[in-house]
């Protein structure tokens, strides 16, 4: 009947909507004295996992799905970055904490540390690894869809002086810029007094082997 549809449409829609947003990352960085503090706290909604699995009738194990988000760490030398899990009643996730003089990070290892901004001239460049590298299928980019990768940069003491961010994917292998990111691929950048958000759509870090760059200037 056109009621049952009506419905069903409702439910889809409603459906559609828990979908949105569900998975959040919020990275933080600020440097003072030369000593960069930076966070990144990654988070999935257990409501749209518990609503899957009564409809599939099988548990859902949290500690693999974190074992997954936990890859994206990985690179990370352990003497530089704590990194602490989350388990509440609502998300389940994990937060990574580093600390350090970014020259004395950066020399611990022969890669570049991920999260981690590196100053190169006037500016700050932060890589951001890619947490997939096969593209995201129709239902991956549902799953994705309006969930935002959140850089937060505080622009007081070493870095009071920058204004403005360029977002590249580059070739994780070469650096080589590929792309930059623009207002129509759904990048977001605000100013606000001491504060910068810069605003990824989490389907860009699903993209391929590549890497996302931020450049700070």
């Amino acid at each position: 009947t056109c009621m049952k549809k009506v419905l069903l449409l409702l439910v889809v829609v409603l459906i559609a909507t828990m979908f949105t947003g569900c998975v959040e990352v919020i990275h933080l960085v600020s440097i003072k004295d030369g000593v960069v503090s930076t966070s990144v706290r990654y988070t999935v909604q257990k409501a749209l996992f518990d609503m899957l699995a009564a409809f599939s009738g099988e548990a859902i194990d949290y500690s693999e799905i974190n074992d997954i988000g936990e890859q994206a760490f990985s690179n990370i030398p352990e003497a530089v970055a704590t990194i602490k899990p989350i388990n509440t009643q609502y998300d389940f996730g994990a937060e990574i904490f580093i600390s350090g003089h970014p020259d004395a990070l950066h020399s611990i290892s022969d890669e570049t540390i991920i999260f981690v901004p590196e100053k190169v001239e006037h500016r700050y460049i932060i890589t951001i690894p890619m947490m997939g590298e096969d593209g995201v299928d129709e239902d991956e980019a549902e799953f994705l869809a309006g969930s935002k990768y959140r850089l937060i940069v505080s622009l007081t003491d070493d870095l009071k002086h920058i204004g403005d961010a360029n977002v590249y994917i580059a070739d994780s292998k070469t650096d080589r810029y590929e792309y930059e990111l623009e207002e129509a691929d759904g990048l977001s950048i605000t100013v606000q007094d001491a504060i910068m958000l810069v605003e990824i759509p989490m389907m860009m870090l699903f993209a391929g082997e590549e890497a996302i760059v931020v450049e700070l200037t």
